[in-house]
Formats: structure tokens, C-alpha cells, sequence
């Protein structure tokens, strides 16, 4: 008896650690047979001077191979990428950007021959789920060639919007380290997320469900792209309930604006409130408690269900506001950003790649953009250009979908004998040309060229103080000398 019971440990213990081996050796092979590693290096263009280019840096990442010639990543610096190179089995791919989603971040490359040794089918992809608050997840990760790996827990998650609009939910790990954007994180075996970027001693995670939700709608040709709200969302302090007609005991979030591009335009308005997103309300802070990843912005229900999965475009939630003190019930229609005309911004947080300029006689014309107001002013810029403050504040964002107008500013004028007079404008708004509202640097460019054809040949512009500037369009050489001397290759970019 007391040998079978010894010889029966002895297998359970043989055999655990075979089965122990094998789960050590299934990592390794899953990183082998989905990550790529993607080198590229990046052209930055100033927003200042938008004709002068620069090279960036060079930037290292990882993207999940989820077809024979198309790779997952995030954006990130990959939207300013000039060469982009990517390494699997040993093996060197040229890669193309396919698609580009800034909202969710998420980007797709594409190689024109298929990667070699790549013989998976997207069903055998180890996905979990989104981890738990407090559960330990395994980061792996490659250092001097090396596979390594670190276990964390999950502090919490946060809703985020990488750029503008869209809220989807990340976690967070504490972790002084950094690592590759794109490294796996793992629990049990199956990935539960990638590593998204790094901030106060914090590593953020894009969560598993947002890149499967990605690759599951992109296989099938249907990928439109993760729905936003379109709205502004408040929680109203509680002197002001009796006001909007809102009992003590009720909360409620205060709608402050309603979105060009959205599906709520037309049907939710500024100053409704909002008591319920498909029956959920809200709690004070305008937040509620997820099941999964705890107390959240109460705008994430409009990309994400309660059970956890992702809305998709067109699909409707219903809502419960009051307005004017009346209950009101509405089907919302959801819409997406990606690969849409709709423009919400006038005035863009971030401006992309080479921006729109026009140089006439030394006058150096942009359209504004927070990117180009941190760049000239740095992060300070809010008390050093009050009347740009005050625009940004009052005119970012469209009113309807008719709007096309920006914010058009003389940046500087480069000084010379033609434009002795008006060397000293600097960061001044341009209100009309030729006696017409301008709407923007093209239309300005149309200006500019109807004046040179006329008689008179004098652009007439007037500035948001009312004061006046006239160009004498006949003076091309001196506009040309102008070009030369200050290294500008061509005196407009418009698109």
C-alpha cells in the first residue's frame, strides 16, 4: 500500500511537471508564431512653418499578425512613419499603412508577400478575456534578445480617448519599467491585452476585447470603426437639481454640448439631461459601477454594454432625458468617426502630418490648431495669446455639418522692404479677404488668384481688430525673392 501510494505521487509529480513545461514552452511558440516586430523611422513637420521637415525618431514596436499579409498595431508615431520594416521568424517585410483609425488607435500594415512560417487561423488565437481588478497578468517581453516576463496586477480601469472622441476603456499595471508598445500581456496562457504606453511610473493596456472586437469586424470587410457618444457630459451639483426640475434624491448628468458628426445631433440637446442609458443611471459624478471594470465615466456605456461588449455602428441605445422639466425618451442612432467627412472640430487638437500654409510677400498664413499653439507658444499658451484662448474655447467645435470655416491667423511676416508696415502682426486672426467672410486657406488661395487676374491686382484683408492690409499681388518678383531668402520651396500648401 505504502508503494502504490508513493508510486502514485511520483506520476502526479512527473506529470505536472511535464504539463508545467508544456505551459512555460506555449508562450514562446505563440510570440513566434503573432508578434512581428515593426523598426521605422518618422518625419516630423513643424506647424509653425509647415513647408520645413525634419526627421524624427527611430521607433520600435510590436503588431499581431492576424492574416498571411496583414498585421495589427497600434498608431501611434506609425502615421508619421516614412519607412516601415518588420521582422518575423528572422525574416525582413517592407510594410505599407493599410488602414488608420487615430480614434481607437489602431492601425493595419500590409506587406505585398505573405509571411513565411505563418500557417494559423484566427480561430486558434489564444484570446482570453479582459482581466479582473487585482488579477495577475504576465507581461512578456524581449531584452537583449532574450524572452523575459514580469507578473503585475491590475490597479484599475480608466476611460480614455487616445485622440478626440471615441471613449473606450484601458487598465493600468504600476510599473517603473517600460516596454515595447505591442508586448502581450497574458493570463493563463491566453493574451489579455497589449502594452498601450507608459506614464507616471504606470504601464496602460489597450484590453483584449478591443482587438479582438478590431480583427473580428476587419476580417469580415465590416470594420467601421468603435461608436462615441457625441456628447459633453456634466454631473450637475446638487444646488442646481431643483432648477432642471431633478429630485435630491435622483442624479443625472448635465448635457454641455452635442456633437457635429454624431449620432445624438438633432436628437439630444444642449442642457437636456440625461437620467438613463437603457435603463442605467447615473450616479452623482456622472459615472456607474461596470461589472467588470468598475466605476466608470457614464459616457463609456455608449461604446460599451453593460455584459462588456462593444456597440457597433447604427446600432441604438435608448435614452431618458428631461428637457424644459418634461421626461422625454429617445432612440439614439450610434455613429463612428473612422473613415467619415464629418468634421467636429474647427479648430483640431491635433493636427497630422504636413498642415495647409500660404506665404504671400512675406506673410506667413495658417489655420489654427492646439498642435500649432504648443509648438509657438508651448503648454503655456493660454496666457500668452488671450484672444486665441478665447476662440479655442468659444469656436472649436462645428454647430452643424454645413461648416467647413477655420480659423485662419497671420502667424508672423517675415521681414522685408515690401511689407515695412506690417512686420509687427503676429498671431492675428483674418476675418475677411476682399470684403467677403473668410472661410479658410483655400479660400483665401481662390483670392489670391482671382486678385492677380483682376485690374487691380490688391488683396484686401481685414483682421479680427478691424484694421486693414493690402498686397500689391503685382510685385511677384519681390514675392519670389522672398521664397529664396527664406528657403520656402513654394509659396502654398492647400488641401
Amino acid at each position: 500500500m505504502k508503494i502504490k501510494t508513493m508510486l502514485l505521487f511520483f506520476l502526479v509529480f512527473v506529470f505536472s511537471g511535464i504539463s508545467a513545461k508544456e505551459k512555460k514552452e506555449a508562450i514562446p511558440e505563440i510570440l513566434s508564431n503573432l508578434l512581428v516586430e515593426l523598426r521605422y523611422g518618422t518625419i516630423r513637420y513643424s506647424k509653425v512653418y509647415p513647408w520645413i521637415k525634419e526627421p524624427g525618431n527611430e521607433y520600435k514596436q510590436y503588431g499581431i499578425l492576424i492574416s498571411p499579409r496583414i498585421i495589427l498595431t497600434q498608431c501611434d508615431e506609425l502615421i508619421h512613419a516614412i519607412s516601415i520594416q518588420g521582422t518575423y521568424k528572422n525574416q525582413k517585410y517592407d510594410l505599407t499603412l493599410k488602414t488608420i483609425d487615430t480614434e481607437a488607435n489602431l492601425c493595419t500594415l500590409e506587406t505585398t508577400k505573405q509571411f513565411d512560417g505563418y500557417s494559423l487561423n484566427i480561430k486558434e488565437y489564444p484570446f482570453g478575456q479582459d482581466p479582473k481588478i487585482k488579477q495577475t497578468i504576465k507581461v512578456y517581453y524581449y531584452e537583449e534578445e532574450q524572452l523575459r516576463n514580469m507578473d503585475f496586477s491590475v490597479l484599475e480601469y480608466t476611460t480614455t480617448s487616445d485622440y478626440g472622441f471615441t471613449k473606450l476603456p484601458v487598465y493600468t499595471v504600476s510599473s517603473s519599467k517600460s516596454f515595447d508598445v505591442g508586448s502581450l500581456a497574458f493570463y493563463n496562457n491566453e493574451i489579455v491585452g497589449f502594452i498601450s504606453y507608459q506614464t507616471e511610473k504606470k504601464n496602460i493596456f489597450v484590453p483584449v476585447s478591443r482587438i479582438r472586437t478590431f480583427i473580428e469586424d476587419y476580417l469580415k470587410n465590416q470594420y467601421q470603426g468603435f461608436v462615441f457618444s457625441g456628447l459633453g457630459l456634466k454631473p450637475i451639483p446638487q444646488e442646481l437639481k431643483k432648477h432642471y426640475g431633478i429630485s435630491d434624491s435622483m442624479d443625472a448628468c448635465f448635457i454641455n454640448e452635442v456633437f457635429v458628426g454624431s449620432g445624438a445631433k438633432g436628437i439630444l440637446q444642449e442642457e437636456d439631461v440625461l437620467l438613463e442609458i437603457d435603463g442605467i443611471t447615473p450616479n452623482k459624478n456622472c459615472s456607474y459601477i461596470d461589472p467588470l471594470l468598475g466605476l466608470q465615466s457614464f459616457e463609456l456605456l455608449f461604446s460599451r454594454k453593460i455584459d462588456g461588449t462593444y456597440r457597433r455602428v447604427d446600432d441604438i441605445i435608448k435614452a431618458k432625458i428631461l428637457r424644459k422639466k418634461e421626461t422625454l425618451e429617445f432612440d439614439v442612432p450610434l455613429k463612428s468617426l473612422f473613415n467619415t467627412k464629418s468634421q467636429v472640430e474647427r479648430i483640431p487638437w491635433k493636427a497630422f502630418g504636413m498642415q495647409p500654409y500660404i506665404v504671400q510677400h512675406g506673410i506667413v498664413f495658417v489655420e489654427l490648431s492646439h498642435s500649432y499653439l504648443v509648438e509657438r507658444l508651448g503648454k503655456n499658451w493660454r496666457s500668452k495669446a488671450l484672444e486665441l484662448a478665447y476662440l479655442y474655447d468659444t469656436k472649436k467645435y462645428y454647430q452643424n455639418e454645413k461648416e467647413n470655416d477655420k480659423i485662419v491667423l497671420i502667424s508672423e511676416v517675415l521681414p522685408d522692404p515690401i511689407n515695412i508696415g506690417y512686420q509687427n502682426i503676429l498671431l492675428k486672426p483674418v476675418v475677411k479677404v476682399n470684403q467677403k467672410k473668410l472661410m479658410n486657406l483655400k479660400h483665401l488661395y481662390e483670392e489670391i488668384q482671382m486678385a492677380k487676374q483682376s485690374r487691380k491686382n490688391i488683396l484686401e484683408l481685414e483682421l479680427s481688430d478691424y484694421k486693414k492690409i493690402y498686397i500689391d499681388l503685382s510685385k511677384e518678383k519681390e514675392h519670389q525673392d522672398i521664397l529664396i531668402k527664406f528657403n520656402i520651396p513654394q509659396d502654398h500648401y492647400i488641401f
